[in-house]
């Protein structure tokens, strides 16, 4: 993790949490201690399941909750088979990026709406020799819209003319034409 994704973050109170402020990633929601004591927690949970004999085990079958069909456990933190995950991932992912904002969107609007006032409208001059107008540039548009007909035109008989009488690629020459390549003799 980069230090740029860093920033202060606060314990989550609501899933546990001890609300004080600590440094963490985008996805970090406890601080160190707090997260400790989650592991920890998860530890005896998990021992406690496995001796009820309710834990799963790497490489033994488990149900999909999303489809219904048996899939083998590949991982720890598997729930869903294979073919059910990428869209449950995605989901979660959509939910919790839509959460976030909704919780940050006082902070995000007022700097994206200054950011687009100050994209006015900017005027090119024409390169056209002769015409100099002012025009408010749109995707690809090189000259004005009064010149492009006629520029269009030109560069249309450039391209023809062209292609009519090719410019014939240079080869290199060798001095000596007639004595054979040193690397390609027999």
């Amino acid at each position: 993790m980069t230090s740029q994704n860093l920033r202060p973050r606060i314990c989550r109170p609501d899933k546990g949490g001890c609300g004080r402020p600590f440094m963490g990633g985008p996805r970090a929601w406890f601080c160190p201690y707090c997260r400790e004591e989650r592991r920890r927690a998860a530890g005896r949970r998990h021992l406690r399941r496995k001796r009820q004999g309710l834990a799963r085990t790497i490489g033994e079958p488990d149900i999909c909750p999303i489809c219904g069909r048996e899939y083998e456990v590949k991982g720890g933190n598997q729930r869903y088979c294979p073919e059910c995950a990428p869209c449950v991932i995605l989901e979660n992912d959509a939910e919790q990026g839509l959460e976030w904002y909704m919780a940050n969107r006082e902070e995000i609007n007022p700097a994206r709406n200054s950011r687009r006032a100050q994209k006015t409208p900017r005027l090119t001059p024409c390169p056209v020799p002769g015409c100099g107008k002012e025009f408010v540039k749109h995707g690809p548009a090189i000259v004005c819209p009064d010149c492009r007909p006629e520029w269009r035109k030109k560069r249309q008989r450039e391209y023809d003319q062209a292609r009519r009488h090719p410019v014939p690629e240079k080869t290199p020459s060798r001095p000596n034409a007639d004595t054979p390549h040193p690397q390609r003799a027999p």
